[in-house]
């Protein structure tokens, strides 16, 4: 389930939230209610975020959670599935999955280059959905240099114009952000050595 979380278009076959809804109802098909995915992210939502569900259930409960942070809907859908799986990890676990996703980070700030095509909207839906700067998990993957970059490229980030969401440009700060996490990232790697 982490790696649908993170690419959820792999697996699913897209990523429209009817799609991921009908690859989950299939998942959780033959599962005890105790392990399904629906019962604990709603679960989840209600105590943490103080989101009930109403008839819409978990999916009106991660729509919700979305509109408050400004996001769409699947960015809310990883956020909330990365934290609950993340919980459900063991420190060895959730170290190697902080692995992973650090790298998947790492690979989309390489992606920010001015002539690449591929800053879209799919792209905006990832960043926000699994750059997890609002946890102390999140913030902790990186060094504080890292962090401090990270934290002004989302800022960056969050600041495209709507009206222009599904064919953004790459700002000349994103551009210049880009290349001052990759230099610190490499002095980062040269010193693990």
């Amino acid at each position: 389930m982490s790696a649908v979380l993170v690419q959820p278009e792999t697996f699913v076959g897209g990523r429209s939230k009817e799609q991921i809804l009908a690859f989950m109802a299939g998942l959780e098909l033959n599962m005890l209610q105790k392990d399904r995915f629906s019962v604990n992210v709603g679960q989840l939502i209600t105590s943490q975020y103080k989101i009930n569900a109403d008839q819409r259930g978990w999916v009106g409960q991660i729509e919700d959670f979305s509109r408050k942070k400004g996001f769409e809907w699947i960015s809310g859908f990883k956020q909330l599935g990365i934290e609950l799986v993340l919980n459900e990890m063991n420190a060895h676990e959730r170290d190697q999955y902080s692995q992973f996703l650090k790298h998947f980070i790492v690979k989309l700030i390489e992606e920010l280059t001015p002539e690449n095509p591929q800053f879209t909207s799919a792209w905006i839906d990832q960043w926000l959905g699994i750059v997890l700067l609002h946890t102390a998990w999140g913030r902790d993957l990186w060094t504080s240099k890292q962090l401090d970059i990270l934290q002004q490229i989302d800022e960056e980030i969050k600041k495209v114009n709507v009206l222009h969401y599904h064919t953004p440009g790459i700002s000349v700060d994103l551009d210049i952000l880009r290349y001052q996490f990759m230099e610190v990232s490499a002095v980062v790697k040269t010193a693990e050595k």
